[in-house]
């Protein structure tokens, strides 16, 4: 479970603790403060969502995590208008 205090800072509780998510890799840390941005849009704006522009967002990510993330990346798209922007022709969707 992943929480957000007032500060929009992340924590995931695992095994009854709470986890920084600086605590984790990198590449992970940004996947958990993806899933909280996408979870502030749902609850700030409803059915009402507004264009998502992730600028590589990826960067950190090996390559095993990078072809689930641009999966999960291509299903959120069909909820999601998406702006994706990266550098590298790797992490294209």
């Amino acid at each position: 479970e992943i929480r957000l205090d007032t500060g929009l800072s992340t924590m995931v509780e695992k095994n009854g603790r709470l986890w920084k998510s600086d605590y984790y890799s990198k590449g992970f840390g940004d996947l958990i403060n993806i899933c909280m941005r996408f979870a502030l849009i749902d609850a700030m704006f409803g059915a009402d969502r507004p264009p998502v522009i992730l600028d590589d967002p990826y960067v950190n990510l090996d390559d095993d995590k990078m072809k689930k993330a641009l999966e999960l990346t291509e299903q959120m798209g069909t909820g999601y208008q998406i702006f994706y922007f990266t550098c590298s022709s790797a992490r294209e969707i």
